[in-house]
């Protein structure tokens, strides 16, 4: 018959099918229940219309994210959901995975999730705002409020409850909060916030000439753990510069996370060379795979 299909023909149609399937099989449906297991090992394709360069960096913030968690869905946190909406983005995923990945940031974090576009500033919101006005626009709405929202913190019983030096504690409680006493604002005002930075970063220095250490864990607990980290982020880049192996020994002895020594990597690097290693300050290149394989080998970071 000459409309019967060949060999070659019916080949090609399963051929096509079956790289059909398998690009389906690659792009999950994620929903509320499961995006946290699958997201962890989720391997997106490229999808057509996607640059290079997005699709390297969104497929780099689902790899910072399984390191940061160690692969173990418990361990994410609103920053982790944060940087997987950003990949998610990046990649062109469906509207409803953006807005879902949002959506958990939100409800694992509200804190930390406004804290995180406050310091991006407004473009963050205009670029999310290109891809969930509605989600974006009304969370965004609500900050100011959270942000404001004081946190009842009794020092002399935590100091009890962890065997703390109550005189450090209610240091590192003030540093803590003029650390943060006009970054809250819609607009900063610099006038008032940087002679803070200042003084903070005074005692610091003088907290360090007394411990000749980082400040952290074993001193302050786990509630200003990254309190010290906080205040050399915020100061000049000859002062992150001379903290960097500070922070970086209190690394190793466990007195702080990692994830505070890669920002302050990244904050180092963007300013002296225009150039970041794990993504964390907004707008900034990434270095080659090869650079950061480097700096976490000089770094001892996973």
């Amino acid at each position: 018959m000459k409309n019967q299909p060949s060999i070659i023909d019916l080949v090609l149609v399963i051929i096509f099918i079956m790289m059909y399937s398998i690009g389906i099989a690659q792009t999950p449906t994620f929903t509320i229940n499961n995006f946290n297991k699958e997201v962890l090992k989720y391997q997106p394709s490229q999808r057509a219309g996607v640059p290079d360069k997005d699709f390297k960096r969104g497929t780099f913030y689902l790899e910072q994210t399984v390191k940061s968690t160690e692969g173990n869905p418990a361990n994410l946190n609103a920053v982790d959901y944060w940087n997987l909406t950003m990949a998610f983005i990046k990649l062109q995923e469906p509207k409803e995975h953006i807005a879902l990945s949002f959506q958990m940031a939100a409800d694992s974090d509200a804190k930390s999730l406004c804290a995180v576009l406050e310091a991006y500033g407004e473009k963050s919101l205009t670029f999310l705002s290109k891809h969930i006005p509605d989600l974006a626009n009304n969370f965004y709405s609500g900050c100011a409020e959270v942000l404001a929202e004081e946190e009842i913190f009794d020092a002399v019983a935590y100091a009890s409850a962890n065997g703390l030096d109550l005189g450090i504690i209610r240091l590192m409680e003030e540093i803590s909060k003029n650390d943060q006493r006009y970054r809250n604002e819609a607009e900063v005002d610099w006038s008032l916030q940087t002679p803070l930075d200042e003084r903070n970063m005074q005692i610091i220095d003088s907290l360090y000439q007394v411990h000749q250490s980082y400040v952290g864990k074993s001193l302050v607990g786990e509630k200003f753990t990254s309190t010290m980290w906080a205040v050399i982020q915020h100061s000049t880049v000859e002062k992150m510069e001379e903290y960097l192996p500070i922070v970086h020994a209190g690394v190793q002895a466990k007195e702080l996370h990692p994830t505070p020594l890669k920002m302050l990597i990244d904050r180092v690097h963007a300013l002296k060379h225009g150039y970041q290693f794990f993504g964390s300050q907004g707008g900034v290149e990434i270095a080659s795979e090869e650079a950061r394989a480097e700096i976490e080998a000089a770094y001892g970071l996973k």
